[in-house]
């Protein structure tokens, strides 16, 4: 909850750092955010599972590890 008048400001800073996001990781989340909405729960972690299966291996997901050993904040490219 925030104060109506910071609710914009802080509304920006989200999206900011969604934005930020790895792009691929954010995708998948918002597809199985959407599909959770029609289908059951054993159905709906099977279809997580293969997502992070998914990005596991992608050049991104081994960016964000590198940056966090490097204390850096990572650079995704959307692989």
């Amino acid at each position: 909850m925030v104060p109506a008048d910071q609710l914009e400001k802080v509304a920006g800073e989200i999206a900011a750092a969604l934005a930020r996001g790895a792009p691929l990781a954010i995708k998948l989340t918002k597809a199985s955010i959407n599909k959770a909405l029609m289908i059951d729960l054993p159905t709906m972690l099977e279809h997580e599972a293969r997502a992070q299966c998914i990005l596991m291996v992608t050049e991104d997901c081994k960016e964000a590890m590198a940056a966090f050993m490097e204390k850096r904040q990572p650079v995704f490219k959307g692989k």
